[in-house]
């Protein structure tokens, strides 16, 4: 996906990710990655089963692990929140764990890749879909109706949707 100035979270210091996952095996495989430059910008990965939520901490790569314990094989809704402080995951729509992480967030000029490292290889095997990106901190009810019912027109959550990728073709 093509760079876009909706996708640098600087200014909100803030955002969430939601999508959908089923992996085909436990190996290191990254689902969204947008990072770049000297510590800039952002990326999802699994590694082991468990979610690793990373940014620049301003002298290099913050990841931050969540132990989920994911399954091959097996289909999860994930959302991702980080409000400037804390880290949230919910898995499924249920809050899974929140970890203080406190950091600036560092914008980055280069594309979105969905499944794969932007430096090459490290590709997801499974699949991806209902992608959306938000500049800005879900809240947990916010995260509940993502998970339930989807982004309507009328919905809170619609003004900080900047990106949404169905994959259902």
């Amino acid at each position: 996906v093509a760079h876009h100035a909706d996708f640098n979270m600087s200014a909100n210091n803030a955002f969430s990710l939601c999508f959908q996952l089923k992996l085909d095996d436990l190996t290191t495989q990254y689902i969204i990655d947008k990072q770049g430059g000297t510590f800039a910008g952002w990326y999802v990965y699994t590694t082991s089963g468990n979610l690793v939520v990373a940014s620049p901490d301003g002298s290099g790569w913050n990841g931050t692990t969540f132990t989920t314990g994911l399954t091959a094989g097996v289909t999860y809704r994930v959302q991702i929140t980080y409000d400037g402080t804390d880290k949230r995951v919910y898995i499924d729509g249920s809050l899974f764990n929140t970890i203080n992480d406190p950091y600036t967030l560092a914008d980055s000029s280069v594309d979105i890749r969905f499944c794969g490292w932007t430096g090459g290889g490290l590709y997801m095997g499974g699949q991806l879909s209902d992608v959306r990106i938000f500049n800005d901190a879900l809240t947990a009810d916010e995260v509940t109706f993502v998970d339930t019912f989807g982004v309507s027109g009328t919905d809170p959550t619609t003004a900080n949707l900047k990106g949404w990728w169905r994959m259902d073709e």
